[in-house]
This record gives C-alpha cells, structure tokens and sequence, in this order.
C-alpha cells in the first residue's frame, strides 16, 4: 500500500474511532476477483473493539464507487442485508463500509450441519426475492435500472469458456462443425434463457459473496447489479462450485423460492420453473467455468478445484434435454472431468 493512501485510512479511521491514528491496526483482506483491495482498520479490544473496512478502487474508478454506494444505499431502503455504506471518496479512489467479519456462506456451510444449512439456504432466498420485489418507480436512483442482460452478452460469457477453458485450459482444437455446433447449442441456450421475465438481478450471487453475521446474511459484491432473468440468482446460488450441499437443500430452497415468487413473475407452474432454471443454470454454469479458465491463465490456479463440479453438474442439467444433447456429447468428448 502506498504511504499516502495508509495514511488517509488511518486518519479517517481515527475520526471515525475518536482514537489516535497510532492505535489503529490495518490488515489486508482477501478479496475477490476483481482489481479492488480491501483494508479492515481496527481500535480496540473486546467489547469496545471497533472496526470499518476501506475498499480501494484502481485509478479512474470514481464511478464504480458511486455506483456501489447508490446500489447499498437501495438494497438496504429495500430491507436486502447488505453493508453499511458509511461514505464514499470517489475522487480519492477509496470507500468506507460496515465491517461484515470473515465468516462466508462457503466457510460456515464446510462444518455446518444439514439443518444450519438449510436455514441459511433459505435466508439467502429470501433475500433474493427482497431484490426482486424492487421496483424502479420506488428507488428510481439505483443504478441497476440502466443495465441488463442480453444476448450478446450471455453469448460472449459462453464464448469467453470456449476461449479460456474449452481451447486454453484443455487445449482442445476444434473443428469448423465442432464449433458451428457450440454456437448453435450457445445460442438456443441464451434465447430460452432470455425469454423468462426480468428483474433486479444481484448477476453473483454466491457463497462467497454471502457474509454470515450474528445470524443473518449479508449480501456482498452487488455493484454489477442489473435487469436479468428471474431464475439468474437463484441458479447461481444453488449451482456454486465452491459448496457441496446436502442432499434436499437444492429442491426445498427450490420449493421455498416458489412459495414466495416475486409478483413481476407472474404465474408460473413448477414444470416451467424447472426448465428456466435448468437454461438459466447451464448458462452460469459454463459461465463460471470460463472464469475459472481465465482465472488460472492468470496464475490463480486454485480456481481450477471447483471446475469439475461445474461441469458435472451442467453435463447432468443438460442430459434432461435430449435437443442439447450434441452440447453434452462435445462436453464430454473435451472436458477431461467428464471422462
């Protein structure tokens, strides 16, 4: 860290703490995948031990640092368990936020019992179904309003897992007809996908970015927020790599969200449900498995841990539709999980 971005930190941690600058303590925190660095400035022991985390933008980021603050600022009205924004610098490049702890969804879920991680399932559900009752007549500023999935963007995310996965990661070496045939699969996906009804979409909603806190979640990440497919978060959540969940929370989290589906879904019988997530879910799934192979081209090569689960469990979605049938066939014959 630059010295004068730790003394900014420290200084406006002092005045949040009423403390010296000399007793605060900084620790570095793991971060994402993004450019962004996080700080936790701390005072205190015990009881009386307070403590903010600092989130660094790379330079020309002012934007992104207004756009997260209005996102929390919305969420939060909305009743969404999301950090406390406590004010943003976007012309230094920095922003304060409540301090969540360290206890991720994917942490907690590792040696929690079946029942523990049921509940948090469902909390996490209904958090989604408090973003999806947001309306923009309500919270006109809330930048997610202005931005939405389509299909040139879905199709270049499945693009991008032929790119960096499919020919980088495994080296595969396609044939015209071979990739004609991703192309047409990719495309059939997208379209079904983008044809359910829209709304907020959190676009990574995840276990790792679910805080566990004295017993609630708080949602993290959120500044990509947008206009998506109304099973986007929902599939994202129960097809994440990074867990293994016990067997029943995925269908009675399913059954849960049902039972409370936003209005701006209209009706919708479980057998319609089923196939707009199993689209939605395909997409995210070789969405992710792209990440993971672009990822570890830049040296993050843990990442390469949760891309069987990924594409086992889009290989078995996709066994359900004998018209995908071609897509699964060139799965297995390039994915080395698969065989």
């Amino acid at each position: 860290m630059m010295a004068s971005v730790r003394k900014e930190i420290l200084s406006v941690a002092a005045r949040c703490f009423s403390v010296p600058a000399g007793k605060i303590s900084l620790t570095r925190l793991a971060g994402d995948a993004s450019a962004r660095v996080f700080y936790r400035a701390a005072a205190g022991t015990g009881r009386r031990r307070r403590s903010l985390v600092f989130a660094l933008y790379p330079p020309g980021e002012g934007e992104g640092i207004t756009r997260w603050f209005r996102m929390a600022e919305c969420l939060r009205w909305a009743g969404v368990g999301v950090p406390r924004a406590y004010f943003p610098c976007p012309e230094k490049g920095y922003l304060v936020m409540e301090d969540c702890g360290d206890d991720l969804l994917q942490t907690v879920v590792a040696s929690a019992s079946p029942r523990r991680v049921l509940s948090l399932y469902l909390r996490a559900v209904d958090e989604i179904v408090r973003m999806q009752n947001m309306r923009p007549e309500d919270y006109p500023v809330c930048p997610a309003w202005s931005l939405a999935f389509d299909l040139d963007k879905f199709l270049w995310e499945l693009n991008f897992f032929l790119q960096h996965t499919v020919e980088g990661l495994w080296r595969a070496r396609l044939s015209p007809a071979e990739r004609r045939e991703f192309a047409r699969c990719f495309r059939r996906i997208c379209l079904r996908a983008l044809d359910l009804p829209f709304v907020f979409c959190h676009r990574d909603y995840h276990s790792r970015n679910l805080m566990v806190t004295r017993r609630k979640l708080k949602v993290i990440d959120f500044q990509d927020a947008r206009m998506g497919p109304y099973a986007y978060d929902l599939a994202s959540l129960l097809h994440d790599s990074y867990v293994s969940l016990p067997d029943g929370v995925r269908e009675r989290t399913i059954a849960h969200y049902l039972r409370l589906l936003p209005d701006a879904t209209g009706s919708i019988s479980p057998e319609r449900f089923r196939e707009d997530f199993d689209m939605v879910s395909v997409q995210r799934l070789l969405k992710a498995a792209g990440t993971y192979g672009y990822m570890s081209e830049k040296g993050k090569e843990g990442y390469l841990r949760y891309l069987p689960a990924a594409m086992r469990s889009c290989w078995a979605i996709l066994g359900r539709y004998p018209e995908l049938g071609s897509l699964r066939d060139l799965l297995a014959k390039f994915c080395p999980s698969l065989t």
